[in-house]
This record gives structure tokens, sequence and C-alpha cells, in this order.
């Protein structure tokens, strides 16, 4: 299995995963929040209100891809949790 930058993984087979571009589904919605932000006064409610809101939009963002990964990695598991039991059991295979 190999990790690159454009393709999330190549296994030994030669497929390959291509990443969800999460950011590019949220990036309206990221600069909206933050040009509210840029208007507010420094140090007023307001702005930390805007700067939780700005902080929600990028974990979404952050959780969207730790999901992503978590079902990917499972998946890659399952599917080759037969192998790898029958390797460990017989080292020589």
């Amino acid at each position: 299995m190999d990790v690159g930058l454009t393709d999330f993984y190549t296994d030994s087979d030669g497929t390959t995963v291509e990443p969800p571009r999460y950011l590019r589904t949220f990036e309206k919605a990221l600069t909206r929040e933050q040009r509210r932000l840029s208007c507010k006064q420094e140090g007023s409610k307001n702005r930390a209100k805007a700067r939780l809101r700005l902080g929600r939009e990028h974990l979404n963002v952050q959780r969207q891809r730790k999901g992503w990964v978590v079902k990917l990695a499972r998946c890659v598991v399952t599917s080759n949790v037969r192998l790898w039991r029958r390797g460990a059991l017989c080292p020589g295979i």
C-alpha cells in the first residue's frame, strides 16, 4: 500500500482511491464566515461568536475527512482480514 498526494492510496493490485475534496465543497461557507469575521470589531462579543462559527465550519471539514478515512481503512481491513489471518496462522504462506 502506497500513500500519495494525488491518490489517497494505491494497493498492490494497482487500485487507486482518490480522496474526496471536502474543503472544496465547504469553501463557500468558509469564505462567508471568514468575511463575516473580518467585518467585526476586534474584542467584541459578536467577533467572538463569529470566530466560533468559523471554527465550527472548519471542524465540519475535519470531521468529514476523518470519517471518510476511518470508513475506508475499515473497508480495506475487512477485505484483507482473511488473508492476514491466514498469513498469521501459517507464516510460510
